[in-house]
């Protein structure tokens, strides 16, 4: 290997040695055997921009109950307003009814976990709007269960009232209303 080692790797010229380029650079880039400069990272902006709602629209509430025993057909009472802002929702402790107080649209959802006080019954609860029940608001389980459903409420005359029921005797716990006024 000697000579052709020596050969492959250096040259000798009038200024001294010089090395072959491609231990520096690598193959294919010819140059001074600088190393290019390091590419700058974007600056990321570090405070999101949240956007501003105009006063007096914005309008949700959030209504919970930690235990209740509810007869069937009967309406779930709400203890505490954990959350309510706007006009357009309005709620008492305690009271079983949500009053949707403006014309619109509302996402309601509700989540409880439910026991049949009855062995061989199902846990079933759904939402009614002024007495009726709203499509899509239904949910039930066998005991134990945990029951959830997301429905849509049009209101075109307020107040309108809306509550969650129980077709069939239960105890629940954790039981969450939340309403969104969604137009």
């Amino acid at each position: 290997m000697g000579d052709d080692c020596h050969a492959r790797f250096w040259n000798d010229c009038e200024d001294g040695i010089e090395m072959n380029n491609n231990l520096i650079n690598g193959p294919g880039i010819v140059g001074t055997g600088s190393i290019p400069p390091t590419p700058t990272t974007p600056t990321v902006p570090t405070t999101p921009t949240v956007p501003t709602t105009p006063p007096g629209e914005l309008n949700f509430g959030s209504f919970t109950t930690a235990l209740a025993f509810v007869a069937t057909g009967l309406n779930v009472p709400l203890d505490t307003n954990a959350t309510l802002v706007g006009t357009a929702i309005s709620h008492t402790p305690g009271d079983e009814e949500v009053t949707l107080n403006e014309a619109g649209t509302y996402s309601v959802t509700y989540t409880a976990s439910g026991s049949s006080t009855l062995s061989t019954n199902p846990v079933q609860l759904q939402i009614l709007q002024d007495g009726v029940t709203v499509p899509g608001s239904v949910a039930s389980g066998i005991s134990p269960a945990t029951l959830t459903a997301t429905a849509n409420v049009t209101v075109t005359e307020p107040p309108s009232i809306i509550v969650l029921n129980t077709t069939s005797a239960a105890r629940l716990t954790d039981v969450t209303v939340d309403v969104i006024k969604t137009s």
